[in-house]
């Protein structure tokens, strides 16, 4: 609905304004580039699924809670998961 929606678009903006900081503080493209590996995606969990669709979570999700991002229904309905593979 529109609540998690505008809750994304919140989450989008304040990692955009992070990201623009750091560009005006950083000066040096690696420690850029470090900078966002360690401050952002490392407190992110990419889930890949089968359609394509790639899943944004917070890192410490489990694979229950990965499931129940996806919809309701898949994640009461769940059996099994493969991870990194």
């Amino acid at each position: 609905g529109g609540g998690r929606r505008q809750q994304m678009n919140r989450y989008q903006v304040a990692w955009m304004k992070t990201i623009k900081d750091w560009q005006n503080e950083i000066h040096n493209s690696t420690e850029f580039v470090d900078a966002i590996r360690r401050e952002l995606l490392g407190k992110r969990v990419f889930v890949f699924l089968r359609d394509g669709k790639i899943l944004n979570l917070s890192r410490g999700t489990t694979v229950i809670d990965a499931a129940f991002a996806i919809h309701t229904e898949v994640g009461l309905n769940m059996a099994a998961a493969t991870i990194n593979g």
